[in-house]
């Protein structure tokens, strides 16, 4: 007889499956409502604070708080969005999800519904319990688990507000994102879609997934403060000291969403990669480290990159891994932003972070990242980084920050240019622009 030993995790999600099987709200209450938590906020206003909840994932908690955190008009709450997920899965087939949500059989639209009809009967459970909440916040508006919570919270007029994280859509993965959107995502059945830039408003609004009115750019709230860190700290010569670089941890099939690879999570034989970038940048970044024993080279990665054989064992098998590299994975990467000299690295929000923070930044333009047919799956920094056009270039370049050979300000007008046209924040005044946005749908009804 096998015995399945569970994680306390997987023990609560089954728990939570199993009561909305048998319909039983009241329990399910009791206990996400146990899993509330209060995020950190500033000094509250006279008058009635507006409750927002927040459905956590990742680093969401981050861009709530870089966006509305300190208002004294909001006391800001958090729920796992996990929950929910549990929830869907007790009434709805487990091969439901963010990209097969469009489309399902009648079977499965009425499952969605008493889906739906327990999620009403939950919410009541929870007001019940004291948990009332003038609007709800999530990540993406794709979240299969969230999609029938949108519609009910529309229902009793409650704000089901996207903060659309993901806003990275070179020209080839737009062409893509459309065809998803429409095809297996569906129409959007909350209130509003606050997005970073125009490339992704446009993209919704193609699929015809939402309409122009519900979805608006305000930037991503979390730059902010790295122009705030920027005009506080005025660059100054390099001094005669020990430097750091970071180089922000790509994998081989990073910013490639063909269908190959997005919707079956592994990529086919023969995809599209950046093994031979990634190989050539990692085996110089470990003979920098090895030639420059006083360069600090610092490796930052998701958390999820660190699985599996993890990231040691995989520069170990280019070579010896010098004393001076240090590798992170997962946490804020402000203070290790703002505490470097320099950074490199493909594709990664960080990337324009860095900018933000008025950082010099190498990006590389050799192996693939050279070929034409790889263009279409390329950020265009414009002129706010440094290319390197070879192997050797970036050895060289990269040798030559170490010495404290770059610009002592690099932030200009190309930096301004490229924040807005992929993150909506050239300012620092995104917090605002959300803010402004969420506030003219408290307490207005569903339209």
């Amino acid at each position: 007889m096998k015995v399945e030993f569970l994680s306390r995790k997987r023990w609560f999600m089954r728990l939570l499956s199993a009561l909305a099987r048998r319909g039983n709200a009241r329990a399910a209450a009791f206990l996400i409502g146990r899993r509330i938590r209060e995020l950190p906020s500033g000094p509250q206003a006279a008058a009635r604070p507006y409750r927002v909840l927040g459905l956590s994932k990742g680093g969401f908690n981050q861009d709530i708080l870089a966006a509305l955190g300190g208002r004294a008009e909001l006391r800001l709450f958090q729920v796992q969005r996990t929950d929910f997920q549990a929830l869907f899965h007790g009434l709805v087939p487990d091969d439901v999800r963010d990209y097969t949500y469009a489309g399902q059989p009648p079977e499965i639209e009425a499952a969605k519904l008493r889906y739906r009809a327990f999620l009403a009967r939950l919410w009541d459970e929870l007001e019940g319990r004291g948990h009332r909440f003038d609007a709800v916040l999530t990540g993406n508006h794709v979240y299969y688990a969230e999609r029938e919570l949108s519609a009910m919270l529309e229902a009793r007029h409650i704000p089901f507000v996207v903060l659309h994280k993901e806003g990275l859509k070179t020209p080839a993965n737009a062409a893509h994102f459309v065809d998803y959107y429409r095809e297996r995502v569906g129409r959007f059945m909350g209130r509003r879609v606050l997005v970073y830039n125009e490339i992704e408003r446009g993209i919704q609004i193609e699929s015809g997934m939402i309409a122009p009115e519900q979805i608006e750019v305000v930037g991503m709230a979390r730059l902010d403060r790295y122009h705030r860190w920027r005009t506080a700290h005025p660059p100054v010569p390099a001094a005669d000291q020990r430097r750091e670089l970071v180089f922000f941890w790509f994998d081989p099939h990073t910013g490639i969403h063909t269908p190959e690879v997005f919707l079956k999570g592994q990529p086919a034989p023969g995809a599209r990669s950046w093994n031979q970038l990634w190989a050539a940048m990692t085996r110089e970044l470990l003979l920098l480290a090895t030639r420059n024993p006083r360069l600090r080279v610092r490796i930052k990665a998701k958390a999820m990159a660190d699985r599996g054989a993890g990231i040691r064992q995989a520069l170990e098998r280019m070579g010896p891994v010098p004393a001076n590299v240090e590798i992170i994975a997962g946490g804020d990467p402000f203070e290790l932003i703002t505490g470097c000299d320099f950074v490199t690295g493909l594709h990664s929000t960080t990337l324009f972070e860095s900018i933000a923070a008025g950082k010099p930044v190498l990006v590389p333009r050799f192996a693939e990242a050279s070929a034409p047919e790889m263009q279409p799956f390329l950020l265009d920094f414009g002129g706010a980084v440094d290319y390197a056009e070879s192997a050797e270039a970036f050895a060289r370049t990269l040798t030559e920050w170490g010495q404290g050979k770059h610009p002592v300000s690099v932030w200009n007008t190309a930096r301004v240019t490229t924040l807005n046209r992929w993150y909506g924040n050239p300012d620092g005044n995104s917090a605002a622009r959300i803010w402004t946005a969420l506030n003219r749908e408290l307490g207005k009804p569903a339209e």
